[in-house]
């Protein structure tokens, strides 16, 4: 049984803004015994193009090799679409992080800053704030 020094979510609009947003951060955590999962909101391509199909399969596949790389586990990756998580109400957005809160109870989190100029980065900043809002037997400790 592995023992983990401390269980870490971070939670992302895109498959690979964990990466780009915090690639070195996450082999740093990875490296020193913590536990990692990730949850994805967005296929990260609908807005773009006409090979959909295609380039959210190779999506899934390089984020897949990603976390071997940097050492994360998917806690959940969703299908809603690109740059429009506006559309979705911020309450059922809010709701999926609970429910993933509560299974994996973190120590830390970790996700967009809320004035990021990307709409989907803002939503989920702000649902990850309202879902880790201050509560009795919390185990949060910190959101960055």
């Amino acid at each position: 049984m592995k023992v983990y020094k401390k269980r870490i979510l971070i939670i992302v609009a895109h498959s690979d803004d964990e990466s780009f947003g915090c690639g070195g951060f996450i082999k740093k955590l990875s490296l020193q015994k913590n536990n990692i999962k990730i949850i994805s909101f967005t296929n990260g391509v609908s807005a773009r193009g006409n090979q959909k199909v295609k380039q959210i399969k190779k999506r899934k596949m390089n984020s897949i090799e990603a976390s071997k790389i940097l050492g994360f586990d998917w806690l959940a990756q969703y299908n809603y679409p690109d740059n429009q998580l506006d559309k979705i109400s911020l309450l059922e957005i809010t709701k999926i992080i609970e429910k993933h809160k509560k299974e994996f109870s973190p120590n830390i989190v970790i996700t967009h800053n809320f004035y990021d100029l990307n709409v989907d980065h803002r939503i989920i900043g702000e649902a990850v704030l309202t879902a880790f809002r201050p509560e009795p037997n919390s185990k949060c400790e910190e959101i960055l």
